[in-house]
């Protein structure tokens, strides 16, 4: 309080940081926007890292065995996404 600040730690990434008691309630909504970001960007990357294309079916069991979102081009219909669910014993 003598220095009429608090400490924030972000549950997020674990930096703690001081932040001023005066414009606290400007800089707390601006902290939660960029935690908001971060996790999304980290989340969106993290998707599109296990993001596979497919063109074979012997890369399927395979791919889905690394916990990959398997795209197959040329498997678009409900029909053939049951085949392969029953073909690869995955629901």
């Amino acid at each position: 309080m003598a220095k009429h600040q608090t400490l924030t730690v972000r549950r997020d990434t674990g930096v703690k940081a001081p932040l001023p008691i005066k414009d606290i309630g400007t800089s707390v909504s601006q902290l939660l926007d960029t935690i908001q970001k971060d996790m999304f960007n980290r989340a969106r990357d993290e998707y599109h890292s296990r993001l596979k294309e497919i063109t074979k079916w012997e890369d399927v069991v395979p791919t889905l065995d690394k916990k990959c979102v398997v795209v197959m081009p040329w498997c678009e219909a409900e029909e053939c996404e049951d085949d392969i669910k029953e073909r690869s014993g995955r629901s």
